[in-house]
Formats: structure tokens, C-alpha cells, sequence
């Protein structure tokens, strides 16, 4: 292969002139893009490039072919003949040059490092011609350009250029033009490769002249307006006001989703009582991007506006006045991570846009026209009101029943969304007869973000009507025009909107000619996970056969929450297990002081009470415990401070063992005045277990040994071996300040008389368990936010570096955490507690996982969460409702309302696919009918376009009836009486590969 490549670089046999007719032996020029790189002679290459004056070409150099170019072929281009050299020439152009031989031609203006690309001299005139630039997707050209000489021909060169397919940079003295096909290039090539204007000459440059890009002239600029220009009248045309003449309204120059239902376009008008009405209700998402940012020009803004709306953004200086005259109304932030309305008041630096706020319909992910906004600082709720009221208002919503409104922040957006749409009045409002038929949700993908209450309450899969959507779909389309941020930033703000318009229309042009396909694989997968959702709600339900009246409650709570919804989102709160709050320390402290005290009271009054309550042993314990936690404490940061400390670390647990010391002398007297009786002296006492392994590693206090986390995996037996302060190497040497607290917890044989604070130290315990495992459920849900808004978006070592320092910290105290609940359950252990108490209190262990971040908030985008298990620790404060197994009747009914919601929400699903593809196939035959009347409207090339576009929508159309076959449904079908006969193709089905 390589030696054939290679042998296309040399001249082929003895160099004969390909031309018509023509024997010539030897022929200097080679053409590179006529197929088969033909060699000519001079005149055969001039005869053959009149119509391909941008051909590349070559001449023989003795020993090699050097580039050259048409012009000095004697190649020119004619204006006013179509291309054929004009009957009146306004001058003799290669007249002078006929019969020059081939040597001459190829020695003609040789001028070295820019390979003979245009005359010498810089010259303005050649060949009979004025010299003109032409821009092609093959380079930059220089080629004289003859005008028509013909009488009244005068004023028309621009129009005879543009004939020609060649658009002009300026109208008075035209020195420049760029042909079509680089201007549909260019424009292509940003909307899919997103490839500037720069980058794009870039290429042209070095395709002109790959050794030397710097030689070529340089219309970068010209490019950047040309292409603007292209495209402004290439929308005028492809939406038909090029041939109405009328001046396009807002969002008029912008596609929109031809499958939502559109009454009179694609949906059939149904009676109100039509059961089916709700299927016309339209959804839409919202969300901000802020990656689309703008730099702030040092020059100003002085470019000119060709859209003012017309497109997907919102015209600007409307949308200026509003923002200077609107009021943004304050809304506490309730719910967690709102990361976008806690940094509304944020500025990036020297940007005077920093973000884009979006609506597009949910279902398909079209962006709506005439609504995009632009964000000054931050994501405000007023530039948000002005894209949802301009969004709402595009299209006819009068069949609508309600809305279905998708926003991230939706649980805290639309406390004051009707207060300020009134105090915004004179600019924004409701759709008409929907203000209180709006559904607010929050995507899957964030509402787990929120707090625990804002999924039942706004979550799709928990909203009638709205079938399976995530609400979630602007993600993706924000990952494709992310990529066009770099280039978006620098543009003038007149450029930027422009070009954010053919990005969005271009999003939503694929999005409608891919729609088909979606559909159709969206309604196979649907009938599987259909049957999947049937078969697991069929599960639960059989279970509710001997209990009918139970199944008629739940139904009708769900009826009822379904139907108040709209007006208080709360009454969603049924899909949530009820809790209650377990009973912290402090609580159970008031508790006992209480007893204590009526105790005492019953003393007094001479009645007998049912176990003797001495005033003072509740304080007693307390303080007791914290000594332990505090002896736990002394041990663990000695031992983390290793044989490297410094004289005032060990200065400072010197002191502290020595108050340890002192506080235990006061506990041990305190209780011997408590009970007298007890000899304390005497009682064999527990020793303290340790709670941590020491790391002579160096470095000092923070770096503590690792090994913490083992104990969590220490099988915690509940015989009589715990306890006893020996390992397997003998009894182990402990310190004074370790001495062993005197509470019923630590005593091997427990004195009668200590029955009642047996019995309180159980209740605190367990009160302080409570609160271990409240700070490490907390603890867990801060370190899992960590991951996700420190770590895993760091992109400098030092974030990491300051991320991973904060989860060390968090690590540690969430250590102390989990050595505080162990202490609790090996002490309730010791004192013979209930199994309901032990059996409540299991053993936390980080081999099953117990300690690990929340999948679901740390790695939202993990696989596997669907069959993750959570620790016990996180069902425990379930109430209790069920008659006879704890916790397990209220988790049935959330189950059951649950899996009854997502078997509801497919079968919505399949019922509102099936009517989208009539929808679809309705849309495709609409706008094949709309250019078919413009088509008969007119003449010419105004027909033609429109016959062809009426050609374009009618294969759309027939491509959807095979691909969706019988599966349409017909009650949707829109029927016209002028309709011509389809062809028999259209309803035959195609069966595909997805």
C-alpha cells in the first residue's frame, strides 16, 4: 500500500494531456481533486476548471510536481451568464494569455514560500479580472473575477455573486467571498465539533499552504461575520419567512419538540370529560448551567443584535428592563446542598454572564423556544420566574390539565413562585387557567441530594400523570454545549446569543429526526419493566387477600394524597415510614431526676416505695460516665501523641491524668456516702477494656494509628469473658488515673442495694447510645457530602489534599463516636439488659459496611445501589404499628404505596408512548401539508425549496409509520379531507435492531 501511495506523488507514463481531443505529450499541470489526478495541458486545464475554479493544482518542476494554483491557468471567474463568459465583457479577460505556452504559464509569478498563490506585485487587477480572495473548504483562493458588461448589469454584482453560491464580505468594493459550502462548514463544524472560527481558518490556512500558514491571507474576521450572516438567513429561510415576508415573533426561528401534544399541529382537541384528556398536559425541566460563562470585554459591547428574541434566548434588552425592575422576593433555604441559591449572590470574576438557565420539555429534552436566560449572579429565582413564565407562554397549553414542572431546587423555589409572579406582574405570569394546576418535582438524580421528606413530596415517581421521567434530561443536553463553552466565553454577547440559538436548535433538530427510534425503544424496554413492576407489586398486594379492608384504606389514601397534592405537598409524606425520635441522654437524665425527686417525695409522706431511689445517684452515674469517657480520651491521645511528643503535649497530659486522678478519689467517695453499706473497697471491679492501639509512626498527635477501625470489626460475644482486663499474655499494667469507676456496670457480684442504679445506668446508657448512633448516622452523611462537594470535584492537588484533611478529621471523630457505643453496649451487657435493648443495639462492624460513606450522595452515578444494604442503625427509629413483629406493618404499607406508584407510573409511561407516536407521525404530516401550500403558493426557486422541504417531512413521516407500525394509536390521529393518498409504504412496518 505504502509504494502505491507513493507512486501517486509521480507523474504518470509519458505526462499526457488528459483533455478532450487533445494528444499532447509532456503536460506541466496536474489537477489533485479531479478523480484520478488527470494531467493537462495548459489550455485543457484552463477549459476543464471554468467550472471548477477551486480545484487544486500542480505543475511538473523537471523532477517533481510543485504546487500552483487555477489563476495561473488563466481560470476566472464570469459573473451574470451562470458562470459562461459574458457576450459584452466589461474587459478582454484571458484574452492575452491565449496561446502562452505551458513553460511560461508555470514559470509565471514563481514567488517561493507562498507556492504561487496570487499575482505578483499584491496586483488588483490580472488577466482582464479584478483579483477577489474566495474563502473554500479546500483553502484561500486569489482568482480574477470578471464582471458582466452587459446594459443595466451595473448594480448587480452582488447578487451575481451570490448566483453563483458566492457570498460576498463587503457590497460596495467586493475584495473578498466565501462560497457556500465553507460557510455550511464552518457552521457544522462548531455545531458538532464545536470548533471556533480561529481553529477553523486555522485548518483552512494550513490546507492552503501547510509549510507556511503565515503566508495566506487572512480573513478570520470576515469569517466570524460571514458565518453569523449565513446563518441568520438560513433560519429566515428554513422557517418559512423568507417566503411569507412577515418579521418573525418570538421563539419563531427555533425548533420545538415535534412529539409533545401540540392542539391543531400534532394533538387532536378532546372533550373534557374525555378520561383520556390528561394525557395533553405538557412537562417541562428546568435548570441552570454554569459553564457558560461570558468574559467581560474590555472594549464593550459594540456589535449588532440579529436575533432580539426570535430564537431560544430571550431578547436582551427586554430582559435587562425586567431585571432592573423586578423584585426578588427572600427565601430561607430549608432543605440541604442547594448549592445554586446559597451562591446566588456570587459573582464570577470578570464575567458579565456567569451561566445559562434552561427550560426544556422533560420528555424529550427539547429545548422551548423564546425562554433561555442568561444568570448575572448566581442562579436568582427572578431569572428563573422570567424563563418559566416565558417558557409557559410559548404554544397553547388550553388543553392542558395541569403542568408538570421539574426544577432541582423545586422544594424551596416554589414556596414564593405566585408571590412573585405578582409582584412581577407587569412582566411575567401564569399560563391562563393553570396557576394552581402546577406540579412542582425535583429530578432523581438531586432530590436524593435533599432532605429525606422531599422525595415522597417530589419525586416523579410519586406524581400522577407523569409516566417514567427523571426530569434529569438538561444534564445531558448540558454536556454537549458544555463543550462549546471555551469558545462561547470570548464572543461578543450579539455572537454568543446567536450562536447558543443554533446550538439549542440544532439540539432539538436531532432530538426530533432521532425521536422515532427513541420511542419505539422506549415503548419495548416499557413493556418489560412493566411486567417486572406488575409482578412486584402482585407480590406485595396477594399478601393483602385475607385483609381487604386494609387494601381499601391504603388505596384510598393514596387516592387522597394523589388528589391534595397540588395543593400541600406534605400529604406526600405517606410514602414515608413514620419515625419517631429515640430518646436522647439528656432526656432520659430529666427522666430519672424526676423519679428521684417523687421518690423522695413518697419518703416523706411515709409511703412505701416500690424500690428505694436515694437523691443523687442519677447525678452520680452521669458523672461517673464521663469519667470514663474522659480516662478513654487521656489513653487515646497519649498514645496517638507517640515517643516523639513534645514537652508541653506530655506537660498537658500529665495535668490531665493527675485531675483524673483527683475526680476518681471524689467518685469513689461519693459513692460511699451514697450507700454506705456498700463496701466499695472491697468489690472486685472490671477493668476497662482498651479502645486503642498505639502507632509510633512520626509525626505526632494527628496521625493515629489506623487501627482504630480494627476494633470495629472485634466480634463482640456476649458471655462472660468480656470485660476481664486480661489478654492473652498476662494481666496487663495500667496506670492510676485508669483505675476502674465503682458503677454496677464494672462490679463482677452487683450488692442488692444497688438494684435502682443498675436499672438508671441501663436507661442512660442506653440514652447515650442513642445519641453515639445519632452522631454516627450524622457523622457518615458529612463525610459522604465531603466526598462529593470537596474531593471529587477537586481539580488542584491542594483541594485534594484539603478535602482528604477534612475526612481525616471527620474520620476521627467519628471514632470517638463508635468507641462511645461500644463502651454502651459492652456496659449493658455487663448489667444483664433486656434482648429487646441488646437485640435493638447490634454490633457495628465496618467489614459489613456499617461505617461507610452513603453510596447514593458520595458517588451518585455508582452501579449497584438499587441492591445496596444499609446498616441496621438506619431503620431504627421506624415506629412500631405493626401487631406483633416490631416495624414491619409500616414498612408494608410503604412498600405497598410505593411499588403501586412506580406500576402506575409505567403504565402511564406505555399509554403516553403510544400516543407520542401519532404525536410524532401528526407533526411530520403537518409541516409536510404547511410547505406544500407555500409551495403552491409560489414560483421558482421559492416553490422548488418548499416542494423540497415538503419532500424532507413527507420521508419523516413515512419513515415513523414503519417504524412504529400498529403499535400508534389512532384516537390520536389528526385526519385532513385534502389529504393525498399515502403510499402503501408508509404503513408498513419496519422491524429494527435497538
Amino acid at each position: 500500500w505504502i509504494e502505491v501511495i507513493l507512486e501517486r506523488e509521480g507523474p504518470k507514463g509519458k505526462r499526457e494531456c488528459a483533455g478532450t481531443g487533445c494528444t499532447q505529450v509532456g503536460s506541466l499541470w496536474r489537477c489533485l481533486d479531479c478523480i484520478g489526478r488527470p494531467s493537462f495541458c495548459g489550455e485543457c486545464c484552463r477549459g476543464a476548471h471554468l467550472r471548477q475554479p477551486f480545484h487544486r493544482v500542480e505543475t511538473w518542476n523537471k523532477t517533481h510536481y510543485s504546487p500552483n494554483w487555477l489563476w495561473a491557468a488563466g481560470v476566472c471567474i464570469y459573473l451574470g451568464h451562470d458562470g459562461k463568459p459574458c457576450p459584452n465583457p466589461a474587459s478582454t479577460a484571458c484574452d492575452e494569455l491565449l496561446g502562452t505556452s505551458d513553460k511560461e504559464w508555470a514559470d509565471l509569478c514563481r514567488d517561493g514560500f507562498a507556492y504561487n498563490a496570487a499575482p505578483p506585485g499584491n496586483t488588483k487587477t490580472f488577466n482582464g479580472g479584478t483579483m477577489v480572495t474566495v474563502v473554500h473548504t479546500n483553502g484561500v483562493h486569489h482568482l480574477p473575477v470578471v464582471r458582466c458588461g452587459c446594459e443595466g448589469r451595473g448594480h448587480e454584482m452582488v447578487n451575481d455573486f451570490l448566483k453563483l453560491g458566492l457570498w460576498p464580505a463587503s457590497f460596495e468594493r467586493v475584495e473578498t467571498v466565501f462560497s457556500v459550502d465553507v460557510l455550511k462548514d464552518s457552521l457544522l463544524s462548531f455545531l458538532e465539533c464545536h470548533t471556533t472560527a480561529s481553529q477553523y481558518f486555522s485548518r483552512l490556512r494550513r490546507c492552503t499552504n501547510y509549510a507556511f500558514p503565515e503566508t495566506v491571507t487572512n480573513r478570520y474576521v470576515e469569517l466570524h461575520r460571514m458565518t453569523r450572516q449565513y446563518l441568520h438567513m438560513k433560519e429566515l429561510i428554513e422557517f418559512g419567512f423568507a417566503h411569507n415576508g412577515k418579521k418573525p415573533g418570538d421563539g419563531e426561528l427555533a425548533w420545538f419538540c415535534a412529539t409533545c401534544p401540540q392542539p391543531d399541529i400534532n394533538y387532536k382537541r378532546k372533550k373534557p370529560d374525555d378520561p383520556r384528556h390528561w394525557v395533553g398536559s405538557r412537562s417541562y425541566v428546568c435548570d441552570g448551567c454554569f459553564t457558560l460563562v461570558h468574559q467581560r470585554s474590555t472594549s464593550g459591547n459594540k456589535d449588532v443584535d440579529l436575533k432580539s428574541g426570535e430564537g431560544h434566548m430571550v431578547c436582551s434588552h427586554k430582559f435587562d428592563e425586567y431585571l432592573a425592575d423586578s423584585t426578588e422576593l427572600a427565601t430561607k433555604n430549608e432543605c440541604n446542598q442547594h448549592k445554586a441559591l446559597n451562591d446566588r449572590s456570587k459573582i464570577t470574576q470578570g464575567c458579565d454572564v456567569t451561566g445559562v438557565g434552561s427550560m426544556a420539555c422533560m420528555r424529550h429534552g427539547c429545548f422551548v423556544p423564546g425562554c433561555q436566560v442568561n444568570f448575572q449572579v448566581g442562579e436568582r429565582q427572578k431569572n428563573m420566574d422570567y424563563c418559566t413564565s416565558k417558557g409557559w407562554a410559548y404554544g397553547d397549553l388550553s388543553e392542558a390539565d395541569y403542568l408538570l414542572f421539574g426544577y432541582d431546587v423545586n422544594c424551596q423555589y416554589h414556596k414564593k413562585h405566585q408571590a412573585r409572579q405578582e409582584a412581577n406582574s407587569k412582566w411575567i405570569k401564569f399560563p391562563e387557567g393553570l396557576k394552581d394546576c402546577i406540579y412542582y418535582a425535583v429530578g432523581t438524580f438531586h432530590v436524593h441530594g435533599h432532605r429525606a421528606e422531599c422525595y415522597p413530596r417530589y419525586a416523579t415517581t410519586f406524581i400522577r400523570g407523569s409516566g417514567v421521567r427523571s426530569a434529569e434530561i438538561l444534564e445531558a443536553r448540558w454536556s454537549v454545549l458544555n463543550r462549546a463553552a471555551p469558545s462561547l466565553r470570548y464572543m461578543t454577547l450579539p455572537h454568543r446569543t446567536e450562536m447558543l440559538d443554533a446550538l439549542m436548535n440544532d439540539n432539538n433538530w436531532k432530538a426530533m429526526v432521532g425521536v422515532v427510534k427513541y420511542i419505539y425503544s422506549s415503548y419495548v424496554k416499557g413493556l418489560d419493566k412493566h411486567a417486572v413492576a406488575e409482578e412486584e407489586f402482585t407480590k406485595l398486594d396477594k399478601g393483602l387477600d385475607k385483609n381487604p379492608e386494609l387494601r381499601k384504606e391504603w388505596e384510598a389514601l393514596d387516592d387522597q394524597a394523589a388528589f391534595n397534592r397540588l395543593y400541600d405537598v406534605t400529604v406526600m409524606d405517606i410514602y414515608m415510614a413514620k419515625t419517631k425520635k429515640a430518646p436522647r441522654r439528656v432526656d432520659i437524665e430529666v427522666k430519672l431526676a424526676d423519679r428521684e425527686q417523687r421518690s423522695k417525695a413518697k419518703e416523706i409522706s411515709g409511703e412505701k416505695p416500690t424500690m428505694i431511689i436515694r437523691p443523687g445517684v442519677m447525678d452520680w452515674i452521669t458523672a461517673c460516665m464521663e469519667h470514663q469517657h474522659e480516662q478513654q480520651s487521656i489513653e487515646a491521645d497519649d498514645k496517638a501523641n507517640g515517643p516523639f511528643a513534645t514537652a508541653h503535649q506530655l506537660l498537658e497530659i500529665a495535668q490531665r491524668k493527675t485531675v483524673a486522678c483527683r475526680k476518681h478519689m471524689e467518685l469513689v467517695e461519693t459513692a460511699g456516702k451514697l450507700f454506705p453499706e456498700v463496701p466499695f473497697d472491697e468489690l472486685a471491679l472490671i477493668e476497662t477494656l482498651p479502645t486503642a492501639v498505639t502507632d509510633h509512626r512520626k509525626g505526632g498527635k494527628r496521625k493515629r494509628a489506623n487501627r482504630d477501625n480494627e476494633e470495629s470489626d472485634d466480634s463482640e460475644t456476649d458471655g462472660e469473658e468480656r470485660g476481664r482486663g486480661c489478654t492473652a499474655k498476662g494481666p496487663e499494667k495500667r496506670e492510676a488515673y485508669q483505675q476502674p469507676v465503682p458503677l454496677p456496670s464494672r462490679m463482677r457480684e452487683l450488692p442488692e442495694v444497688l438494684g435502682a442504679a443498675r436499672e438508671f445506668e441501663i436507661e442512660l446508657r442506653v440514652g447515650e447510645a442513642n445519641d453515639a448512633l445519632a452522631s454516627i448516622r450524622e457523622g457518615i452523611a458529612y463525610k459522604s457530602y465531603t466526598y462529593l462537594e470537596n474531593i471529587r470535584p477537586a481539580k488542584s492537588k491542594v483541594k485534594k489534599t484539603r478535602g482528604w484533611t477534612t475526612i481525616k478529621t471527620q474520620d476521627d471523630e467519628l471514632k470517638t463516636h463508635v468507641r462511645r457505643y461500644k463502651e454502651c453496649r459492652k456496659a449493658l451487657v455487663q448489667l444483664r439488659a433486656d434482648d429487646e435493648i441488646l437485640r435493638r443495639f447490634q454490633v457495628l462492624s465496618e467489614k459489613e459496611g456499617h461505617l461507610r460513606t452513603v453510596t447514593a450522595i458520595a458517588e451518585p452515578n455508582a452501579r449497584g445501589q438499587m441492591s445496596e444494604k444499609a446498616a441496621w442503625f438506619w431503620g431504627m427509629d421506624m415506629a412500631d404499628e405493626a401487631n406483633g413483629n416490631p416495624y414491619m406493618g409500616e414498612l408494608h404499607r410503604v412498600m405497598w404505596l410505593r411499588k403501586r406508584a412506580v406500576r402506575d407510573r409505567w403504565t402511564e409511561e406505555l399509554e403516553l408512548l403510544t400516543c407520542e407516536m401519532e404525536w410524532t407521525k401528526n407533526y411530520f404530516k403537518h409541516k409536510e401539508r404547511e410547505w406544500r401550500d407555500i409551495g403552491r403558493e409560489h414560483r421558482g426557486g421559492k416553490s422548488a425549496f418548499a416542494h423540497q422541504q415538503e419532500e424532507m417531512w413527507r420521508h419523516l413521516f413515512k419513515y415513523a409509520g414503519r417504524i412504529f407500525g400498529p403499535l400508534g394509536n389512532e384516537l390520536e390521529t389528526i385526519h385532513h379531507d385534502d389529504e393525498p393518498e399515502s403510499d402503501n409504504d408508509s404503513e408498513e412496518h419496519m422491524d429494527i435492531e435497538i
